[in-house]
């Protein structure tokens, strides 16, 4: 069995790498062992991951995480596109600075109140709608730190390293009866629906269409949906495109006008008025901050 050591990985001065990876269908990662730690988060696909010989599906929208020497392998079931974000635990606090285990991260102080002495922790968190766009986002950001690696940019990767371990014991800790509604929700609004909305949000898309598809009326799915996401079919369209705009805004060289109509805005001063009401400032200002 392979060791994936902290030398081969990880350069000193950093503890951390985050990382996008694509494993193409059917190919597998073969069992191996870390010295350090390992998150997972899935931006499209599938996979089985097994970590201590169990078998863990994961889908878009979970996050993974794997202790320091767990036996970790899996295998795409289809094309399987990840984030992958290795550290050392010293790299969230200087509490750890001799430990190597994710439980410790969990012990520290900064998370005692999401933790009760007797939790127990599985290896997998899932996240959807509003939850799942909030941890992308904080994702994509610390993917952008980490390549471009501007002054304090380490400093930058772990306060979002904090807020994202936060938002994952938040979600591991959980309460049951709200598990309990979104499951019920969940039955209304069916994976193939997601997918299909989150295939077309960039283009014209109509609450009546998807309705028509889901067999509901419009006002029904209307409804169903913002308590399964959170938030309207319109928030959530348009909290993707924003997204998806600031990611060509950082790393393409297109034009304003170009990405507004890739996002799906084909009146430009609208783009403008919408990404202004989400990011706090135009894009133009936005990619000038960035230069």
């Amino acid at each position: 069995m392979q060791k994936f050591e902290k030398l081969n990985f990880l350069n000193p001065r950093e503890n951390i790498r985050v990382e996008e990876k694509i494993l193409k269908q059917d190919q597998k990662q073969f069992a191996h062992t870390t010295e350090f730690v390992e998150l997972v988060y899935v931006l499209e696909g599938s996979s089985i991951q097994e970590i201590d010989g169990i078998k863990v599906p994961a889908k878009k929208g979970d996050l993974l995480f794997v202790n320091h020497n767990q036996v970790h392998s899996f295998e795409a079931k289809e094309d399987f596109k990840y984030v992958d974000i290795l550290f050392t635990p010293s790299f969230m606090s200087d509490e750890l600075l001799n430990t190597e285990s994710i439980f410790e991260i969990f012990s520290i102080s900064l998370f005692k109140e999401f933790v009760c002495e007797d939790a127990e922790f599985q290896q997998k968190a899932s996240f959807a709608g509003s939850e799942a766009l909030e941890v992308e986002r904080i994702i994509h950001h610390m993917l952008t730190e980490f390549e471009r690696k501007r002054t304090g940019y380490l400093s930058v990767l772990s306060g979002y390293m904090r807020v994202l371990f936060s938002i994952l014991l938040r979600s591991l800790k959980g309460e049951e009866e709200e598990q309990k509604k979104q499951a019920a929700y969940m039955s209304n609004i069916t994976p193939d629906i997601m997918e299909y909305i989150d295939q077309h949000c960039y283009e014209k898309i109509s609450l009546a269409d998807i309705a028509q598809k889901s067999f509901y009326t419009p006002s029904y799915f209307s409804q169903v949906f913002k308590k399964y996401c959170g938030q309207s079919l319109s928030e959530y369209v348009k909290n993707k495109r924003i997204t998806y705009a600031i990611h060509l805004l950082e790393n393409t060289k297109y034009s304003v006008a170009e990405i507004s109509e890739m996002v799906g805005y084909n009146d430009r001063a609208f783009f403008y008025k919408v990404f202004k009401e989400v990011v706090g400032k135009s894009p133009s200002e936005y990619r000038s901050q960035l230069n």
